[in-house]
């Protein structure tokens, strides 16, 4: 998960992120189902291993949650990651 936070995060989208994940909290369900009916779709849009985090985010609350802290706080600059691998 913070792997996945550090890549949002360095592609520029961590605001959009934590914007789009707080709006979709109450949908976390509906939309991990959604992403798995769709993902034929899907992997033509966004790449594979970004895609497999995101419905892994999407599996709990708490996950979400623990996503937008870490997104908060490395766009706070109160966080830094020495090496994501």
């Amino acid at each position: 998960m913070d792997k996945f936070a550090l890549k949002l995060h360095r592609m520029g989208l961590g605001s959009v992120a934590i914007f789009v994940l707080e709006g979709l909290k109450p949908f976390s369900n509906l939309l991990l189902n959604l992403g798995v009916f769709g993902r034929p779709i899907m992997d033509v849009l966004i790449p594979g291993d970004l895609y497999d985090r995101l419905l892994e985010v999407l599996q709990s609350r708490e996950s979400v949650e623990y996503l937008i802290s870490k997104l908060e706080e490395l766009e706070d600059g109160t966080l830094a990651f020495g090496n994501p691998d």
